[in-house]
């Protein structure tokens, strides 16, 4: 899991930033998920690769998005994962929780 308010980049573009933020009760996700937001509010879910990429001189993780459907539960409207977006984000290892 990443930390709460850890910023990301994009593995492409390293001044294409988002942040991790606290996930929104209304989107649904697996424990090994969690939300990234863009400064202009675009959400996703996230989750970890298992792989590194070298950034900043250091083996920083990967992470996977999804793009987040809205999807009709018991009469509610909820958020869940959706299809795979292309490409990956990375964030520095120390902002790694286990």
């Amino acid at each position: 899991m990443i930390a709460e308010g850890s910023t990301v980049w994009m593995t492409d573009d390293v001044h294409n930033f988002r942040n991790v933020i606290k996930t929104p009760q209304e989107i649904k996700h697996g424990d090994d998920e969690f939300v990234i937001c863009s400064f202009l509010g675009y959400r996703t879910i996230g989750r970890l690769t298992g792989r590194t990429r070298r950034f900043f001189g250091c083996a920083c993780p990967t992470i996977e998005r999804f793009e987040i459907d809205t999807v009709v539960i018991d009469g509610a409207l909820w958020g869940v994962k959706g299809e795979r977006i292309a490409g990956t984000v990375a964030v520095h290892p120390e902002r790694i929780v286990r």
